[in-house]
């Protein structure tokens, strides 16, 4: 049987793969899928590792570190990616998948939602004003 390193990180974890698996996805899912949808903004980071390392204990500090550095050098955003590296740590691809799908899929429902009440009522002068507000805003 060939040795598996759930840190997802190239390193055997300091704790035994048994205990790592006893996370089911579904936990993970739910854990990432609450963190996605009660954090905006820049929190998200802080959201992560106080509901990972100091709520739920699925991580140390310093692992939750090491993850921050390496999402900072990955592209995209370092919530995502740390998502992605704490699902892979906790129970390997599927978790990584669960992690990732739970922190998207509040935003791409308020997104697709917004889409549809664009769709409908995109035509009407408020909404041009409003998008117009929007997108000066991004720009600054």
């Amino acid at each position: 049987m060939s040795k598996r390193f759930p840190s997802g990180l190239g390193a055997p974890s300091a704790e035994p793969a048994a205990a790592v698996e006893r996370i089911a996805l579904c936990q993970i899912f739910t854990a990432f899928l609450i963190i996605g949808a009660t954090s905006v903004g820049g929190g998200l980071v802080a959201y992560l590792r106080r509901d990972l390392v100091a709520k739920r204990g699925w991580l140390d500090d310093p692992t939750f570190v090491q993850m921050l550095s390496i999402s900072e050098a990955l592209p995209g955003l370092n919530g995502t990616n740390i998502a992605i590296l704490a699902g892979d740590r906790l129970r390997g691809a599927r978790g990584a998948i669960a992690a990732i799908l739970g922190i998207c899929l509040p935003g791409a429902l308020i997104m697709f939602a917004v889409a549809l009440a664009y769709q409908a009522h995109g035509n009407r002068p408020v909404v041009a004003a409003m998008l117009a507000t929007i997108a000066a805003a991004a720009v600054g």
